[in-house]
């Protein structure tokens, strides 16, 4: 049913920007016709120029009228359909989901979320927690002291570390380095 009546809005946004589009070519052509005539009127009849200002300024007031009205009608439909697809972009992404935002029929687009089948905000939270492991498991791999043995120990779990990707290249340099200066030192 909802498939049904987005694709009624779609055609009456269509044929609304069809009758506007109409509306405009029609404008384009009477407003100077219409001014051309006034002109020719008022030269002509000038006994009635009086009158005829007055139908004009009435006319043109009546026109600025709805035009104005037309002009805040959509202005509040831009608004609500915006405040709706916030309300549904900002849903979507509280559940992990993708979002993507294209506007003027897709000549800039938005998109927030899911990459290459990952999602983004579930590994922000896991590098964030992930940090905090290495913060500890770095501590306690530094602070143990001992043989060779060890310290080729304490590599191999570095070294598994990075191939999990939670370390980064420079992290896990910074950290060798550290554990074979002092795995020298212990061996002094």
């Amino acid at each position: 049913m909802e498939k049904k009546e987005d694709f009624y809005k779609k055609q009456i946004s269509i044929l609304s920007n069809i009758g506007l589009f109409y509306l405009i070519i029609i404008a384009m052509f009477a407003v100077p016709l219409l001014a051309a005539f006034v002109v020719v009127l008022i030269q002509g009849v000038i006994d009635f120029k009086y009158a005829i200002i007055a139908v004009g300024v009435v006319c043109g007031s009546i026109l600025l009228f709805f035009l104005i009205k037309w002009i805040i009608a959509k202005i509040r439909k831009i608004r609500s359909d915006g405040q709706y697809m916030a309300g549904k972009a900002y849903d979507e992404t509280g559940k992990g989901k993708a979002v993507e935002i294209g506007l003027f029929n897709g000549l800039l687009t938005f998109r927030y979320g899911q990459k290459d089948g990952s999602n983004q905000l579930l590994q922000l939270q896991q590098t964030n927690s992930n940090l905090k492991e290495i913060g500890h498991m770095t501590e306690h791999m530094i602070e143990q002291t001992g043989s060779a043995g060890n310290l080729v120990s304490r590599l191999k779990d570095l070294v598994e570390l990075k191939n999990q990707n939670v370390l980064t290249e420079d992290e896990f340099e910074n950290i060798r380095l550290k554990l074979i200066k002092e795995g020298q030192e212990n061996d002094s």
